[in-house]
């Protein structure tokens, strides 16, 4: 199975770019509206050495499927958007890559970095506590009922949305293997 890689960012910081220079698609930057997906072979010089070693009936080379997610603006997760839509290809992703401009654009604006690491950061953000509100919505009616289970999810949930609403991302929450198991 092929590790899942989801290249993220603003639109326009290059990810098709980057997404090109390692698939060879020649992914267009202007069809903005769609995901571009490619599955490609990890090269690694490994492989041969220890073809020729153990002499394998079969060869499997580590394979990358990766993502190119269109870009993520600011309220984009907001009310089910297209932002939204796209946080599927984020949530199926086993490893996210952020592609961060560092260089000016053609009409010479110039970048700011920093900006738009915090306006990624916060869109996840965003989408996570969005995704743990309508579970705790829906461990509702099995809160009361009295299912244990529910009981200990939804305390999870909150704790960890919680720290979302005070800025701080999931990733970074050191969460319990309980918590995780909860949220996840």
């Amino acid at each position: 199975m092929a590790l899942r890689c989801g290249l993220v960012g603003v639109p326009g910081c290059g990810k098709t770019t980057v997404f090109n220079a390692l698939t060879a698609a020649g992914a267009s930057s202007f069809d903005g509206a769609e995901a571009h997906r490619a599955t490609v072979e990890v090269p690694d010089p490994r492989v041969r050495q220890l073809v020729e070693l153990y002499r394998p009936k079969k060869i499997v080379p580590a394979m990358l499927d990766l993502v190119d997610i269109p870009g993520l603006e600011e309220g984009s997760t907001v009310g089910g958007g297209r932002g939204s839509r796209l946080l599927t290809h984020v949530k199926e992703a086993d490893v996210l890559i952020h592609v961060v401009r560092c260089f000016g654009g053609p009409s010479g604006d110039v970048p700011d970095p920093i900006h738009d690491t915090e306006l990624l950061d916060l869109e996840l953000m965003a989408a996570d506590a969005q995704t743990l509100e309508k579970k705790v919505e829906r461990l509702a009616k099995r809160v009361r009922a009295g299912d244990k289970d529910a009981i200990r999810e939804v305390g999870d949930c909150e704790r960890v949305l919680n720290r979302l609403h005070e800025g701080l991302p999931a990733r970074r929450q050191e969460l319990s293997p309980q918590e995780h198991a909860s949220v996840f």
